[in-house]
């Protein structure tokens, strides 16, 4: 009889990060004293996840009855296999039925599966956006239960993104614990044919392999963030945009609209600078906007000191009757204290067709002028496909943050940001930078942000100049012969 194996595909499904979890102890919004800190397993992201040998870590995680449960549980006395995805990673989406398949073959040899669903890697593609609450976390799997037709059962991280955290961050990763819960085989893109390699050198080979089309899952094509309908104009920007802190007050209704809030680089760094809003409509929720009456509204309170134009706005009114169209908007910030949050509150009309009701909302939201890094890159506004995600764009190149006026420094960060959380982290560059990372990381808080790429590459053209000789057929001058010895 084969020994017990278990593979936990971890779909970790894509959900917008601490942007928008509800605080219990929220009443309305209230301003709150101190900005939310990383958590240490949060801070634990950082360090790439665990190592070859290292113990499982000790996270809870919900199992398929969605029940709160130790990951060791899983893995007790199994081997045990976790691969990261969600409903917006098109790197899971065509990867992840070469992972069913491997559970075909393998499921007889006593190999479980799971998928864990984690944080969107993506928000607003297929207009997936991410959950507030352990429910609709929920939802998303169901959704992606259903719409993948997977076989594998499925367990989801808790909304404080530990199992995210601890397992490294990345959005299609791929881990295979022994039954003793010791790290034998990790990756950080998930690979079904080097995972069943691996299987095979435990259990042996599989004598007629299943391939995925044998499987007759669906097949679909992703609609990704900023391919509207064309009801409504879509905002549009210059550079790329990072994410920031949101909260949602608590309130006894659903949020059937979310907030997604991302600021310019000037704007992270200075406090003054340009802000997106944008209030999307929750496909969870099978809810649209009823443009019979008034258009979305929304108004902030700011700190003392701080001002934003504008302060307050309406969203245009649309001559169809309804549509699930993202209402947003692009203003400027200014003096805005880091330790202090913009309060905003929201009014709406939401409908349900298929539960036959239509009720104004008013929810509100506090905004940290701080990124967050659990939710996620937008195409085309806070990621763009080839790696980069937040940090700056091309109002910094204009400015010089790019030396030689080029895209080296982008092209780096793409290259070295393995996780595209839009910073180079230490784990992430070769053994001799590491060697070395005092010296490229100025501030002491062991990333490498944009300003410190920039004067790293700086640095790199001052020495590539003084080093460089002159054009001709020799080392020193023309025709190839020495100047002389003074």
């Amino acid at each position: 009889m084969w020994p017990q194996v278990t593979i936990l595909t971890a779909f970790i499904a894509c959900s917008v990060s601490c942007s928008g979890i509800q605080n219990p102890a929220d009443d309305g919004i209230k301003p709150q004293v101190d900005p939310p800190r990383p958590t240490e397993r949060q801070r634990g992201q950082r360090r790439g996840g665990p190592s070859m040998g290292a113990d499982v870590p000790s996270v809870r995680v919900h199992d398929p009855d969605g029940e709160l449960v130790e990951l060791a549980d899983l893995i007790d006395g199994q081997h045990t296999v976790i691969v990261t995805g969600c409903l917006t990673c098109p790197v899971f989406l065509r990867g992840y039925p070469t992972i069913e398949a491997v559970a075909r073959d393998y499921s007889d040899k006593g190999v479980r599966f799971f998928f864990l669903y984690k944080t969107l890697a993506h928000p607003e593609n297929d207009g997936y956006i991410q959950p507030l609450t352990i429910e609709e976390r929920a939802m998303h799997v169901a959704e992606a239960r259903e719409k993948l037709k997977t076989t594998i059962p499925w367990i989801y991280d808790t909304m404080d993104n530990s199992a995210k955290a601890a397992l490294g961050g990345m959005p299609n990763s791929e881990i295979l614990f022994s039954p003793d819960g010791k790290v034998l085989y990790t990756q950080q893109w998930s690979d079904a044919a080097q995972l069943r390699s691996t299987l095979a050198g435990i259990l042996g080979d599989v004598e007629d392999p299943t391939e995925p089309a044998d499987l007759d899952l669906p097949s679909f094509s992703m609609r990704r963030a900023g391919r509207g309908s064309g009801f409504v104009e879509r905002v549009r920007v210059d550079e790329i945009l990072s994410p920031i802190l949101v909260r949602a007050s608590e309130d006894d209704l659903p949020y059937y609209v979310k907030l997604r809030a991302e600021a310019d680089s000037d704007l992270l760094t200075t406090g003054t600078g340009r802000l997106y809003l944008g209030f999307h409509v929750d496909p969870i929720h099978d809810v649209h906007w009823n443009n019979l009456v008034d258009p979305l509204e929304w108004t902030v309170m700011l700190p003392e000191g701080s001002s934003m134009s504008p302060a307050s706005a309406n969203a245009p009114r649309i001559d169809v009757a309804s549509d699930v169209e993202p209402r947003e908007f692009l203003v400027q910030v200014r003096s805005w204290d880091p330790e202090k949050p913009i309060l905003l509150e929201v009014d709406y009309f939401a409908c349900s067709d298929a539960e036959q009701w239509c009720l104004p909302v008013s929810q509100g939201y506090q905004l940290f002028l701080q990124r967050d890094r659990d939710a996620g890159g937008t195409n085309g506004r806070s990621f763009q496909p080839g790696g980069r995600r937040g940090g700056g764009g091309s109002r910094d190149r204009a400015r010089g943050g790019n030396p030689r006026g080029d895209d080296r420094g982008g092209s780096f960060l793409q290259n070295m940001d393995l996780d595209a959380d839009g910073v180079i982290e230490r784990h992430e560059v070769p053994e001799r930078m590491q060697q070395n990372w005092t010296r490229f990381d100025t501030n002491g808080n062991d990333i490498l942000e944009e300003e410190e790429i920039a004067i790293m590459m700086e640095r790199m053209r001052r020495r590539g100049g003084q080093g460089s000789r002159p054009r001709g057929d020799g080392p020193g001058r023309p025709g190839g012969r020495r100047p002389p010895r003074s």
